[in-house]
């Protein structure tokens, strides 16, 4: 089932609905505050954290220290700073604490939230009964938050990032579905406009998505937009013929013959601040990571005006893939972050938790999901694409009577098509070092692999270290008596999915050299040492050597190791 902040998320406020009283009252996530009917209450930001924060765990206690670290994550403050929170909270909502309806004190524990918010219509929800959307009510607010900020006329740079799959379009689809129903106080419209960058192997047109984002706010603002182009941004308006007539275009080439990059920067900001003192302005710019150097420009002169404008960038990138085109875009982010110029929002893989959410909603007659939801997960790290792709699968074949052993084996059409489109952009090394990698197994020793390969250990181990950054590989901790470093595949179906591509002769080939290194190995080492080796890391070899596992002896590297 979505949880509370899904059903809500979906309009522009939440009822919390009091059985006894003709009115309700409201959150209003946007300007956060709370309504009951036209009377606005105001709270403090970190009040209205707390409260949002209870209200989307209805029924359960939440503790005092979970509280702390959702509201203040990067400060220290004592349980008082809470307590004067909640009475806050319970003044605001005229909720005493002696017989609650909204907010119930469990002593020395933390607090329970009473109340269900109100369920929005089927119609409202259905855009968000997806994986990309369960268990990202986090993501949502914040965007909410920023969108706030920017209907204050403090502009906002927002970057959404995170690998294929992690649901960042989704995310944007749900949050402008929302923000085209809700009313905003006191702003008008909010009119969002999209672009996108797409992967291109020749040379990439200059500032592709904002033309097309600009052509999109077109179709919304009519001939408003052609007449401020027209005063403000005339080199941008003669390159959008579908705007203007063919004597205007003669005339905008004859005006803007000679003009500079850096004017046609200066164009559009202008342009854009004028509108969005009309109307607040929100342009989506999708997968920067092929965008081109005049697009990352362009951004970096937005962030850095300082004069007020009710607009608001929201952009996607996945980093990897960003890193690998050695494009600038990651140094400007990077500065512009450091300067406090935008604003981050990296995706995270989804919970067990919210995976067995989308797994009910999705077999809401499976009578033991516990099983099924772990093996999903594990098989899919949380990955909202690979998770719905698996489902789907289930659906197809084995539906409620799905098993662990059953999903371990999944390895849908869709999913072994997005990897092996990445692994096709990665350079020649890189994929031949994974085809090796996937018959070794799982996880894999560097001694293991680099005779195999033919290559120096230091080699193996400078291309795992970039793949690792990439999120392919992983490295995992060896505790065994071999000098190797070990690494395994951040996916275990990426792992799979190469492994099935691998013609079966080439397979028994690498095998055979696998094989043949681990004997060298077993000749330089005394037996109890080499019988320490886990069978995990000797993937195909094993088999041929007699060699005993030792998976106890594998464990994940610590967060702080990974990408």
């Amino acid at each position: 089932m979505p949880t509370a902040t899904q059903q809500f998320e979906s309009g522009p406020t939440c009822s919390l609905a009091k059985p006894h009283q003709a009115d309700s009252v409201r959150v209003d996530t946007v300007n956060q505050c709370l309504w009951r009917g036209p009377e606005q209450i105001n709270l403090s930001p970190k009040a209205f954290a707390v409260l949002l924060h209870l209200a989307d765990r209805p029924g359960r206690l939440v503790t005092k220290q979970e509280l702390l670290d959702s509201v203040w994550p990067d400060t220290f403050v004592t349980e008082g700073v809470l307590k004067r929170a909640v009475l806050e909270i319970r003044k605001a909502l005229a909720d005493p604490v002696d017989e609650p309806r909204f907010i119930q004190t469990l002593h020395r524990r933390g607090y329970r939230f009473l109340r269900q918010r109100e369920r929005q219509p089927a119609a409202c929800q259905s855009v968000l009964e997806h994986a990309g959307i369960f268990g990202r009510e986090s993501e949502l607010h914040q965007l909410d938050q920023y969108l706030a900020r920017a209907l204050n006329s403090s502009r906002q740079m927002v970057f959404i990032t995170g690998e294929t799959g992690l649901g960042k379009t989704t995310l944007i689809d749900s949050w402008e579905s929302s923000v085209s129903r809700r009313p905003v106080c006191g702003a008008g419209n909010v009119v969002v406009a999209r672009g996108r960058c797409l992967q291109q192997f020749g040379g990439a047109e200059p500032y592709m998505p904002v033309f097309e984002a600009l052509h999109d706010l077109s179709r919304k603002l009519g001939r408003r937009l052609v007449e401020v182009l027209r005063a403000y941004a005339p080199t941008w308006l003669a390159n959008m013929p579908a705007l203007t007539s063919l004597e205007d275009r003669a005339k905008l080439r004859d005006e803007t013959s000679g003009v500079t990059r850096q004017r046609m920067l200066r164009e559009i900001t202008d342009a854009l601040e004028v509108l969005s003192g009309e109307t607040a302005i929100v342009i989506v710019l999708e997968d920067l990571q092929w965008s081109d150097p005049s697009t990352v420009d362009l951004l970096s002169a937005i962030a850095t005006r300082r004069s007020a404008a009710r607009l608001m960038i929201l952009a996607t990138y996945r980093p990897g893939e960003a890193a690998r085109r050695g494009a600038s875009l990651l140094e400007v982010v990077s500065q512009m972050h450091l300067h406090k110029q935008c604003e981050m929002i990296p995706l995270s893989y989804l919970s067990e938790h919210a995976t067995d959410e989308y797994l009910a909603f999705r077999f809401p007659a499976m009578a033991q999901p516990g099983p099924v939801t772990a093996a999903l997960h594990r098989r899919t790290n949380g990955n909202p694409l690979y998770l719905n792709c698996l489902v789907d699968e289930l659906t197809r074949t084995r539906g409620t009577a799905a098993t662990p052993e059953v999903v371990n084996t999944l390895i849908p059409d869709a999913v072994q098509e997005v990897f092996e489109r990445e692994v096709a952009q990665l350079k020649g090394p890189e994929q031949e070092l994974l085809q090796v990698a996937a018959v070794a197994g799982a996880t894999f020793l560097i001694a293991e692999i680099a005779p195999a390969l033919g290559w120096d250990e230091a080699d193996v181990e400078a291309l795992c270290e970039t793949l690792v950054r990439q999120n392919i590989l992983k490295p995992v901790h060896y505790a065994g008596n071999i000098e190797s470093r070990a690494y395994g595949f951040f996916h275990p179906l990426c792992r799979d999915a190469l492994y099935r591509r691998t013609p079966p002769s080439l397979r028994s080939r690498f095998q055979g050299k696998l094989a043949q290194g681990v004997r060298d190995l077993r000749r330089a080492h005394e037996m109890a040492k080499i019988n320490r080796i886990p069978l995990a890391f000797l993937g195909g070899a094993a088999a041929t050597t007699g060699f005993a596992p030792k998976s106890e002896m594998v464990t994940e590297a610590p967060n702080h190791f990974r990408n």
